[in-house]
């Protein structure tokens, strides 16, 4: 079982790169911690640590000693650049003494990809350095160091602005780790993997516990088997989830008038107030006001 142990750089009073509003440490925290949910959420069989999982300072050479005190088989250093605003771009680094680049590529040629599904991304290449943690580790486990775009560089820093684009750069340090260790994706209740960046929705993503029951309650009503089996298990995919909650939208009200209210509304449809059709659907703006009108006219 491959242990990958993650790396978010800098923190606490170390800010890192900085520039146009953004901090170097802020992000690599949240990249870091993405790609740990993900790989713990989507693959099989791999282990997962880092080196901080706060705004903490931690000392180069003691985030080397933890990745290799842990048995890491994998050390990914994840950073942000920065370079007078004049440069732009992603590159990815190995020790300049290691043979083994493999962890290298794969993640230069996934993070590259995935951020340029949002714009341009200049490709900085595949490059080697004497990093004080590659140098702490290399001799013990595969490892690289991630510096995805430029803080500091107006059209970098405008994607790394964007939600979707920190979650781009996760993905693909994820997906690099997958390939370079040949990780197997975890599988949904009816055998088929999960797909690459399918959204999930999962109880403990509401905000409001209101709003958690009343979509399962809708689940329970609506939803097939399969779906309910994968909202318990965490692999329902937002796609089905909305179409759960679309058969709840066209789904035909009951005709069947509730007793306590069965009077009042034969007396008013005999009236001429209610058309005597829909007696439980909700009444629009517009209904209402037809209602109101005809009460007035009586």
């Amino acid at each position: 079982m491959p242990r990958i142990f993650i790396d978010p750089g800098h923190g606490g009073h170390d800010p890192g790169a900085q520039g146009n509003g953004l901090r170097e440490k802020d992000l690599v925290l949240q990249i870091g911690l993405k790609v740990r949910d993900l790989l713990r959420q989507d693959y099989e069989n791999v282990q997962v640590s880092m080196s901080r999982t706060n705004d903490t300072f931690i000392a180069l050479n003691e985030r080397a000693r933890l990745a290799v005190a842990w048995g890491a088989d994998g050390f990914v250093s994840i950073h942000l650049n920065a370079h007078n605003g004049s440069s732009n771009g992603t590159e990815t680094f190995m020790h300049s003494s290691s043979n083994l680049p493999g962890l290298r590529n794969h993640l230069q040629q996934n993070i590259l990809r995935e951020i340029r599904a949002f714009g341009s991304v200049t490709d900085r290449g595949l490059k080697s350095a004497n990093f004080a943690v590659l140098r702490g580790t290399y001799q013990h486990m595969r490892t690289a160091l991630t510096e995805s775009l430029f803080v500091d560089s107006q059209r970098d820093a405008a994607l790394l602005k964007r939600p979707e684009v920190i979650d781009a750069i996760a993905r693909g340090h994820v997906l690099g780790i997958a390939a370079e260790f040949q990780l197997v994706k975890r599988s949904n209740p009816n055998g088929n993997p999960i797909e690459e960046g399918l959204m999930i929705v999962r109880a403990e993503d509401f905000q409001w516990a209101s709003g958690k029951e009343r979509f399962e309650t809708v689940l329970r009503r609506f939803g097939n088997q399969r779906e309910q089996e994968a909202y318990q298990n965490n692999t329902l995919n937002v796609s089905d989830a909305m179409g759960v909650l679309a058969k709840a939208i066209l789904a035909q009200p009951s005709q069947t008038i509730p007793e306590t209210h069965r009077d009042a509304w034969e007396e008013l449809t005999n009236r001429g107030i209610f058309n005597g059709q829909n007696p439980n659907h909700p009444l629009t703006r517009a209904q209402q006001a037809t209602v109101i009108k005809r009460l007035e006219e009586e």
